[in-house]
């Protein structure tokens, strides 16, 4: 099990989900600032999530790095998504 696999896991999903709040906010600032918010969104995280992987030694790190990580992520847009249009 790699430490450094479990870190670079759990700091994308939580820079995921912050970067998502802060677009979030951009978007209700300036629309263009909305859409870098998306790139910023796309790209941080990927590049941290592929780390994760390619760290990762054991089974149960890879199948974190490669299914539980994109899983919350995507729990973070719903709930995002839900925020965002039911307010």
């Amino acid at each position: 099990m790699s430490w450094k696999s479990l870190l670079f896991s759990i700091l994308s999903v939580l820079l995921f989900w912050g970067l998502l709040a802060v677009t979030v906010f951009l978007f209700s600032i300036y629309w263009i600032l909305g859409i870098l918010g998306i790139v910023m969104v796309l790209v941080i995280p990927a590049i941290l999530v592929r780390k994760a992987i390619i760290s990762a030694n054991g089974i149960l790190d890879k199948l974190i790095a490669k299914y539980v990580v994109p899983a919350l992520m995507l729990i973070g847009v719903g709930a995002t998504l839900l925020i965002v249009f039911l307010n």
